[in-house]
């Protein structure tokens, strides 16, 4: 969608030139994101409302730009500090989980330990160290957790025994980022 705008944007040196593209907090496949947010650079100065018109132009399916900013250099919050993130959990009418009797059960354990393996090396995790907040509303789940520590699968599957591969069955958004405070 990028190269749409044709904006001169900064591109890598090379065989495989691709756009210098920075994504903060990238999103898993199969995860929907709102309020995301991307830094790119440009190769020559341009306006701000030339840049912003130049991306009202396109039309990218379930794409859409709210907002262009130019950041403030100085005082640009770095990746690591967006240390939380809001997950929204919606099962599709086919699949049954109760949600709320699972919820109770971990928010009454005093650990949920289990352990991830990685790149041929265990680790052993505690959710509650994880997750700050779960909640259910008509049969939805809102998880406020750590973004590093345990992905929105690995909770999936330890609180509620849904597995990755039947998660196609939830839709699951990515509501916001939460900066430290």
């Amino acid at each position: 969608f990028l190269r749409m705008t044709q904006l001169p944007i900064v591109y890598t040196q090379g065989f495989n030139r691709h756009p210098k593209i920075h994504y903060c907090q990238p999103l898993a496949v199969g995860i929907e994101g709102k309020k995301e947010f991307f830094d790119f650079k440009l190769s020559l100065p341009l306006p701000l409302k030339e840049v912003k018109k130049r991306f009202t132009t396109i039309n990218v399916k379930d794409f859409a730009i709210y907002d262009i900013v130019q950041p403030d250099l100085e005082n640009l919050p770095s990746p690591d500090k967006y240390i939380h993130e809001v997950i929204h959990v919606t099962p599709e009418n086919e699949i049954t989980v109760n949600f709320e009797k699972c919820t109770l059960i971990f928010q009454e354990a005093e650990k949920w330990l289990f352990t991830k393996t990685k790149k041929g090396k265990e680790r052993v995790i505690d959710l509650k160290d994880v997750i700050c907040e779960i909640t259910v509303a008509d049969c939805s789940l809102k998880i406020t957790k750590k973004v590093i520590g345990a992905s929105i699968f690995d909770v999936l599957e330890q609180i509620y025994n849904i597995k990755r591969e039947n998660s196609g069955q939830l839709n699951i958004c990515r509501e916001t980022l939460l900066i430290e405070s």
